[in-house]
């Protein structure tokens, strides 16, 4: 229906023809006032554009009247406004590199509204835009609306409005509560109800075991595959699959290597460790093993002496580091390969047993130095970086460390010999290999036969979460998950083809093994 036939149902209805010029403006006051009720999908516009380097604004398209979302370089920026940006993180306002946040101004010398992003981008970016049409007011009388399904709520607030104005005030509230009912039936129908609605069923495989296979079996069992549902499937899964991992030294999960002790005492290991489960000295006849630190200090004081030298029988693991190279008691510096990078550093460690942390800005290819001296790096944490980060010791140029641009942070398992075998070792050292959480939704677990609890444990926490439709299914697949968890450890302790034997050591009187 167009503005005219909307304003003569209406004034036909109430039986005042002389109002319907009136009529024709309250037509278009009420489409103005449900156009900016909700971001409607009837006038939604994607388009592209380009924030140039070291700027931070870009006009919005002529023909958008606000913004919905915005996605730079691949991420999808948070909106914020200035205040929200202080709290969020206060030195974002000075930063230069990736952005993260974006606000919408509008700028009063050239009239127009902005897209402003937080960090400043030191290279072009690239937007995608996401933005609502502006209105295309009724102006005329054969103006048509450019939203569906809509013609109803129009005339039930032009009718309660006309019914006002002829002093029917009670019934123009009774007609107002029926259009906001209306309003809300249009708005359901447009954001759940549309042709494009989520699927209500998927092929799956029995033994299908990725992470987008377990979605779908999670998705299936609460009968939704609602994007929010499948986003939060996925996450749980991901969480619940770390939780499994951590309970035991799975054998699908353990790791053998050969690794060098320089100078025979503190052993940092790869960074695809863990954990530790057995030591032993290459070519030695039996293993290392953990030491007891209250037994050995109240037995043999001077064992952890550093010049109580000696073939090592025991270690003890030490807290993890951040690289396999530790500085001199000096400052650190880091340096990108690419100058893009002016993301945020962080540093903490140790002096001589005292822990300290900072925080620095890398410079791009530009070194940039620790304020502070460290002889042990506990953590070292970044953003994800366009280049790759290298690690030195900025007074003995030692290389710590490179980190890829991927990389957030590592961890280095240590342990300490003892006793200190004052020479270099080469130790074989069997662990628990570190864990990658389903990186894809094409990866798959380590753990053979973990889905099937992955998947009761992810319906039995995400069924409460999606409302009181699903929350009861938790109480049935909270026990199922349990028992799937107990009989996954079960099948590791019991049932593995790969069971202990013992085999006795015998040697001749030459002391050679028979």
């Amino acid at each position: 229906m167009n503005r005219l036939s909307l304003a003569t149902h209406v004034v036909q209805k109430l039986n005042v023809p002389s109002l319907l010029a009136q009529c024709g403006d309250f037509v278009q006051r009420n489409y103005e006032l449900i156009y900016d009720k909700h971001n409607w999908k009837d006038v939604e516009l994607v388009y592209t554009d380009v924030i140039l380097a070291n700027t931070q604004t870009v006009d919005l398209n002529s023909s958008a009247g606000r913004v919905a979302s915005v996605r730079a370089n691949g991420k999808v920026l948070d909106p914020i406004n200035a205040v929200q940006g202080m709290q969020f993180d206060a030195t974002i306002f000075e930063r230069t590199g990736q952005p993260e946040v974006y606000e919408e101004i509008f700028n009063p010398s050239s009239g127009n509204n902005q897209i402003k992003v937080y960090p400043q981008p030191t290279t072009d970016c690239p937007l995608l835009v996401v933005a609502i049409r502006k209105i295309s007011q009724l102006s005329a009388n054969e103006s048509v609306p450019q939203i569906r399904n809509i013609d109803n709520v129009i005339l039930a607030y032009t009718e309660a409005d006309l019914l006002e104005r002829v002093k029917q005030y009670g019934m123009a509230a009774q007609k107002r509560t029926e259009a906001d009912a209306k309003l809300a039936d249009a708005i359901a129908l447009d954001t759940e109800s549309r042709s494009n609605f989520p699927r209500e069923i998927t092929s799956m495989t029995v033994d299908g075991g990725t992470l987008a296979e377990l979605g779908d079996a999670v998705c299936a069992r609460l009968k939704t595959y609602a994007p929010e549902a499948r986003s939060m499937a996925t996450e749980i899964l991901r969480r619940n699959y770390l939780e499994i991992y951590d309970m035991m030294p799975w054998r699908e999960c353990r790791m053998l290597r050969l690794v060098s002790a320089t100078g025979g005492s503190i052993v940092t290991l790869p960074k695809e460790f863990d954990s530790v489960l057995d030591v032993r000295q290459e070519d030695a006849l039996s293993q290392m093993f953990p030491a007891d630190m209250n037994f050995f200090f109240n037995t043999d004081p001077t064992f952890f002496d550093t010049d109580n030298v000696g073939t090592p029988t025991h270690y003890v693991t030490l807290p993890n580091v951040a690289t396999p190279v530790q500085p001199q008691g000096e400052f650190v510096s880091f340096v990108s390969d690419s100058p893009n990078d002016k993301s945020i550093i962080f540093v903490r460690g140790e002096l001589n047993g005292v822990e300290q942390f900072e925080t620095l800005l890398l410079n791009g290819t530009t070194p940039v130095t620790t304020t502070l001296t460290y002889d042990t790096l506990l953590v070292v944490g970044k953003e994800i970086t366009t280049g790759k980060i290298t690690i030195q010791g900025a007074s003995t140029n030692t290389l710590l460390d490179v980190y890829l641009s991927d990389t957030r942070a590592r961890s280095h398992v240590r342990f300490m010999l003892f006793r200190n075998a004052g020479q270099d070792l080469n130790l074989i050292v069997h662990g628990k290999r570190k864990v990658i959480p389903l990186r894809h939704l094409h990866d798959k677990p380590m753990i053979r036969g973990a889905g099937q609890a992955l998947v009761y444990m992810t319906v039995a926490e995400l069924a409460p979460l999606l409302g009181a439709d699903t929350a009861p299914l938790a109480a049935t697949y909270g026990p199922k998950a349990e028992a799937a968890v107990k009989k996954l450890v079960d099948r590791e302790l019991k049932g593995s083809a790969s069971k202990t034997r013992i085999v006795p050591l015998v040697t001749d009187f030459n002391g050679r093994v028979r």
